[in-house]
């Protein structure tokens, strides 16, 4: 607005009225005129200040600040209200009769997904929202647009994520343990944080049962894909953390394992990392330590250098196994040595207690008598039936 010009032109039209009522009128009353004069001017001094100041705030008006209020799920749609945190920096009257249109965007196509064309005061910036429909995934964020048609100016928001993409499970092994003759592998998600409880509420809509959950936990073999176990009946994700699948005891279990959910409201699957639950062992390496004679034998003391690898429980009493002669507590583990060139069976220990004990393994020859070569061992799971066979170790 022109105002400074508007200003002078009145000013000087006052004052050319000022002169003329100076020569009319007397001198006593002069002075109440020219003291009338100037509280004008001041008056009309200050109602151009306080116009070009109202002008001045109108070009100014700030960014819209925008934050998400809530998200509703109703009939299938997903409903994100937004609001504007700072309406109140905006003048009703950016919104009489229409005057500014808000546009909601999506931040990453730049794609308008709602309009707003008939707002009628700056509150309403407070109840503007979209939608999405549930099996669709909404835009992850956005921002929103004033378009003022008269002053033909256009305020742009900031972006704010409106919809975080759930994370996939990050799966590990909590424990295992063994009851009723089943071997328990406890599972459990690290990140069950990541995940709402609305996703597990009971959903009698969903075909199955009354008592199913809109989200079910499947566990699957990490080498074949097949099928191991599931659960659908979670209502709260601390559940996650309390997963499971059982095999028989002495059966071989799956060696590795991943979980899917899968959420039959919005049919997406969130499948999680792929775990080993049962270490593959190496096999033993074999040396000799030393020899010795003693009573006419010669006694080949062994060790083996690997025997951490090997976990104490490998070597724990074991009466449900099968026994050993009269032996009712042989371990679970045997050692066996044999000759290394024609396979001839030497010697045997059934009741090692726990992986350390590998390192006191030996077997012994009459001084004089032909020694064999060279020798091996094989540790016997008699539980998994896994045997582990050993270096040939030539012994010199």
């Amino acid at each position: 607005m022109k105002l400074g010009n508007s200003k002078k032109k009145f000013i000087s039209r006052f004052l050319m009225v000022a002169f003329i009522m100076t020569v009319m009128l007397p001198q006593s009353k002069l002075v109440f005129a020219t003291s009338d004069i100037k509280q004008a001017e001041e008056s009309l001094t200050k109602q151009v200040e306080r116009v070009t100041s109202t002008s001045e705030k109108s070009d100014s008006l700030p960014s819209p600040e925008i934050n998400l209020k809530n998200k509703v799920d109703k009939n299938d749609v997903t409903y994100f209200y937004l609001e504007v945190t700072n309406y109140k920096s905006f003048p009703n009257s950016m919104f009489a009769g229409s005057r500014t249109n808000v546009e909601i965007y999506d931040a990453e196509t730049n794609k308008s997904i709602n309009r707003f064309v008939s707002l009628t005061r700056a509150s309403n910036l407070n109840r503007i929202w979209f939608k999405c429909a549930l099996n669709k995934t909404p835009p992850k964020s956005v921002y929103i647009k004033f378009t003022d048609r008269r002053e033909k100016k256009i305020y742009k928001s900031n972006t704010i994520v409106v919809s975080e993409e759930l994370l996939n499970p990050v799966l590990r092994l909590k424990n295992t343990e063994e009851m009723n003759g089943f071997t328990y592998y406890n599972l459990e998600v690290t990140n069950h944080n990541s995940y709402p409880n609305s996703m597990f509420e009971v959903s009698s809509e969903l075909p199955e049962n009354s008592t199913t959950s809109r989200t079910s936990v499947e566990i699957y073999d990490g080498e074949t894909n097949e099928y191991v176990h599931a659960f659908t009946s979670f209502t709260d994700v601390l559940y996650l953390k309390r997963i499971w699948f059982a095999v028989p005891t002495g059966a071989t279990p799956n060696k590795s394992v991943y979980i899917k959910l899968v959420d039959h409201k919005t049919n997406k699957t969130y499948k999680s990392n792929t775990i080993i639950v049962v270490e593959e062992l190496p096999n033993p390496v074999l040396r000799l330590k030393n020899t010795e004679e003693m009573n006419g034998l010669t006694y080949f003391n062994l060790e083996v250098e690997n025997y951490q690898s090997y976990p104490d429980s490998m070597f724990v009493t074991s009466p449900d196994l099968p026994r050993i002669g009269n032996n009712i507590s042989a371990s679970r583990t045997w050692i066996e040595i044999y000759n290394g060139e024609n396979n001839a069976y030497i010697y045997g220990f059934a009741n090692l207690s726990q992986a350390s004990d590998l390192n006191g393994i030996w077997f012994s020859s009459f001084i004089g008598q032909t020694l064999p070569k060279s020798v091996y061992i094989k540790l016997v799971d008699r539980k998994t039936k896994n045997t582990y066979k050993s270096n040939i170790l030539v012994l010199k």
